[in-house]
């Protein structure tokens, strides 16, 4: 059996710029654990939903400690497949 029997041929994909929620909402909509970023059509990154976990305890870079609003104007994250 080779590779190409098991794998997903047309993968969801995201690009780098995504909001992390509309990725999340994507992984969660279709059962994923992982999702490829994909930039000028090229694979930059997988991020998984340990990648995920791990940001939700971390505070973004440069955070002051006040609560921000969680709303983003970002687009959904498309299939880029």
């Amino acid at each position: 059996m080779r590779v190409a029997d098991r794998m997903t041929p047309d993968p969801s994909s995201v690009r780098p710029y995504h909001a992390l929620a509309a990725a999340k909402a994507l992984m969660r909509a279709e059962g994923l654990r992982n999702v490829a970023v994909i930039e000028e059509g090229k694979l930059v990154g997988i991020l998984s939903d340990r990648d995920l976990r791990k940001h939700q305890s971390a505070p973004p870079p440069g955070a002051s400690g006040r609560v921000l609003n969680s709303r983003s104007s970002e687009e959904p994250a498309p299939n880029c497949g």
